[in-house]
């Protein structure tokens, strides 16, 4: 499975994701023809399968930004994809009414001036709405309504005319080529925090490091020890789960340091005489706004003791 993963609602958006492919030598994107729930159940085969962005529109886009916790890029709809749409339609009177959710056009004020007949915004918010929307608003007149293939299909159901919005090439490839910033910039901090992570290994401590989400970034191979977990596994990985009683959303949040508080796995299993006690701070470094390490009590060991003073001072 390639890392981008594009779910094109209708045939001619797939079309045209396959065109750019070729044209642009774009071999990092895999391209599937789905819609909404199907569209969604094909991209959750595909991060299944390893994709690590998904690209898609309108409602799809929706469904998929609240199913997944990964990148999730919208295919744009602009006022030249319903010019187009218009245009491929044929002969429009108005009044006519675009639905959509709030992402539905970007510059619908431009439609106003460009097409010759009155034309409304109808905007959805969930995906149930869109029968009794386009009931109540032809029980006042309206009769043709532009918007993706499910509006478009409810409409003709209802007896009125339905104008499906067909994503020009630009919007695709615009999708596209964010899809492909973003994985290159993933790729690039993937790279920064496998060499932090290498660093970190050779250190006596175990370090414990989390994004802005509370996901975990750094998971050394201490502290993966200290904790009980498999370092890979929890990478990425929300730090509550790993961690049930840490203290590092909290200094995450308040930027408070936690010192000397007993953060453990549940499945841990504690050496003996060793007190695993830890420190949450928060640190200076683009990877680290939070950081857990821990403290085992070593009053015996001066040069351990004095690790542990410098620990106190210097920022992670």
């Amino acid at each position: 499975m390639k890392p981008i993963f594009l779910v094109a609602p209708m045939p001619d958006a797939y079309d045209k994701a396959l065109e750019l492919i070729r044209e642009k030598g774009y071999d990092n994107i895999e391209v599937e023809l789905a819609n909404m729930g199907d569209g969604v159940a094909a991209a959750r085969r595909a991060i299944r399968a390893g994709a690590e962005i998904i690209v898609t529109r309108g409602g799809t886009y929706r469904l998929c930004r609240a199913a997944f916790d990964l990148p999730v890029v919208e295919i744009h709809v602009s006022a030249y994809d319903i010019l187009e749409s218009v245009q491929r339609a044929g002969a429009v009177e108005g009044p006519v009414a675009v639905v959509g959710y709030n992402n539905v056009v970007d510059g619908f004020d431009l439609l106003r001036e460009l097409l010759p007949f009155e034309i409304i915004k109808v905007e959805l918010h969930a995906e149930d709405q869109v029968l009794d929307v386009i009931s109540q608003h032809r029980d006042r007149g309206i009769r043709t309504y532009i918007g993706d293939a499910n509006v478009t299909r409810i409409t003709q159901a209802l007896g009125c005319r339905g104008i499906v919005i067909f994503s020009q090439k630009d919007s695709i490839m615009t999708a596209m080529r964010e899809a492909r910033r973003i994985h290159r910039a993933a790729r690039i901090e993937k790279q920064r925090t496998q060499q932090i992570t290498t660093i970190t290994d050779f250190v006596h401590d175990g370090i414990l490091a989390i994004d802005e989400r509370e996901m975990i970034t750094i998971l050394n191979a201490r502290a993966a020890e200290v904790f009980g977990v498999d370092r890979s596994a929890a990478i990425g990985r929300n730090v509550r789960e790993v961690i049930p009683n840490t203290l590092l959303h909290e200094v995450l949040h308040t930027g408070i340091p936690q010192l000397e508080k007993l953060q453990t796995q549940l499945r841990n299993r504690h050496k003996p005489g060793a007190d695993h006690r830890g420190r949450a701070g928060q640190g200076s470094g683009r990877h680290l706004p939070g950081c857990h390490r821990n403290a085992e009590n070593r009053a015996d060991d001066p040069a351990q003791a004095a690790q542990e003073r410098l620990h106190r001072t210097l920022p992670l």
